[in-house]
């Protein structure tokens, strides 16, 4: 009974993001997810594992950029709401971490604001295995970052506009999803 009622959930919540999906506004290059963002979060506390993987293929399927307006459209929640719902979530998902494609820091929740930051649209579920490849990378001062003046990967991509941001952090992510590495560019 318990199986059949987990596939039930899962049916369920597959349901729900085929109609987040289907309600995406593909408009000015960029993918926004608006009314079903709250549902889909909460979801994914009832469906693990199979949710977590939905989500990160709506990810890999997105097309163009999510423009930091479109980002902050998206999010229904506060900055303290959206942590405290991904804390939930997360308690339920061992070994997955919430990465943020537009990294999340001072700077630039001050330059973008906190509900682009926050939003569903910015922040992917990811194994914490490749969330510390993405993070030893963005640690990194490769050759051609330092001869731009900055030490790290993450403080040039910290001086970049969001949607260069974005298009940036959303290659990495599926780079470092598909292989478990990252050679960018």
């Amino acid at each position: 009974i318990q199986g059949i009622l987990r596939a039930m959930v899962a049916i369920r919540a597959f349901a729900i993001l085929i109609s987040v999906k289907a309600t995406a506004i593909i408009a000015g290059g960029g993918a926004l997810l608006i009314s079903r963002s709250g549902q889909l979060l909460g979801l994914l506390r009832g469906t693990g594992m199979s949710g977590v993987r939905a989500l990160q293929t709506l990810f890999f399927r997105l097309q163009g950029v999510v423009t930091q307006a479109q980002a902050a459209a998206s999010s229904p929640f506060s900055r303290g709401a959206m942590n405290r719902l991904l804390h939930g979530v997360r308690n339920n998902l061992p070994n997955i971490q919430w990465h943020h494609i537009v990294e999340q820091n001072a700077a630039n929740t001050a330059r973008f604001g906190s509900r682009a930051i926050q939003s569903v649209a910015n922040v992917v579920p990811t194994p914490a295995h490749v969330h510390s490849v993405i993070t030893s990378f963005y640690n990194s001062g490769p050759a051609w970052v330092r001869a731009q003046g900055f030490s790290r990967f993450r403080d040039w991509l910290a001086a970049q506009p969001w949607e260069q941001h974005y298009q940036i952090g959303l290659q990495i992510w599926r780079q470092a999803m598909r292989t478990g590495r990252i050679t960018w560019p």
